[in-house]
């Protein structure tokens, strides 16, 4: 096989070949048509410990730009917003979304600005397959001190967290969902629920099969190795991974980044 140099590799962050589909139901715009999402697989698949599916359709427009079209998401059952990813675009699904749905995930839970992944690149692009965290960090400080009057969304300054190894990945990644002072209610029970952060990580389960997803919840699991399982919203789904496949798949041996998101007061 012919060794394909690319250089920015270093910061890849995409999953533009994973495999996934979901049923779309459009807006009434779009006549109702139906479609599926769906995107080639990697070299390595992830594994999931269950996968819910998040069948209540909702639909919100970004308030500071109430002209805009509608924008539709599902509701999880635990009341979380999960968006659907869009088509990858470019060669060999070059360009990969997921991170701006991320982007988007995040904007609906704390702002209740509904955006739709695509347009989330209004706000930051890159030469990257998909997109690194340095661009996701600018977007979503541009979404949130947007005409600050009106912005619905806490006065937070975003930044990555990178560098770290192992369990040090997971205690990184529980200090944002938990600690962080502006946070949203997921509903474990249908009358029990834990406030939440929903926090950007870029995972990979081999190859380049990089993916962001928005963590929603870490639960105990007694017989995980790290004692616990991890709630992820993607792909207008919501799936659970044990704690360790979350580890190996954040501290990835990749030539790609090892990052995920969190703000600062």
């Amino acid at each position: 096989m012919k060794k394909l140099i690319l250089p920015f590799l270093l910061v890849i962050s995409p999953f533009a070949m994973a495999t996934t589909s979901h049923e779309i139901e459009a807006t009434l715009e779009d006549l109702e048509l139906k479609s599926y999402i769906q995107t080639t697989s990697g070299s390595k698949e992830y594994v999931w410990k269950s996968s819910t599916t998040c069948s209540t359709k909702g639909s919100g427009k970004d308030v500071l730009y109430p002209g805009l079209k509608a924008v539709s998401y599902y509701v999880c059952p635990d009341k979380t917003i999960s968006h659907i990813q869009p088509d990858s675009t470019g060669y060999n699904g070059w360009e990969g979304y997921c991170g701006q749905t991320a982007v988007s995930n995040v904007t609906s839970m704390l702002c209740n600005r509904h955006m739709s992944p695509k347009s989330n690149d209004y706000y930051g692009t890159d030469a990257s397959p998909g997109q690194h965290s340095s661009t996701m960090k600018k977007s979503l400080r541009k979404i949130f001190t947007e005409s600050p009057a009106r912005n619905t969304c806490p006065k937070v300054t975003w930044n990555t967290r990178a560098s770290w190894s192992g369990s040090g990945f997971l205690k990184s990644v529980k200090g944002d969902l938990f600690g962080s002072t502006k946070k949203v209610r997921r509903y474990r029970t249908a009358t029990t629920y834990v406030e939440v952060t929903p926090t950007p990580v870029l995972l990979n389960s081999g190859g380049f099969n990089y993916h962001w997803v928005t963590v929603v919840d870490i639960i105990k699991n007694k017989n995980d190795d790290h004692g616990c399982d991890v709630v992820v919203n993607t792909w207008g789904d919501q799936k659970t991974l044990t704690c360790t496949n979350f580890v190996n798949y954040g501290d990835h041996s990749g030539l790609g980044e090892h990052v995920s998101l969190g703000f600062d007061k």
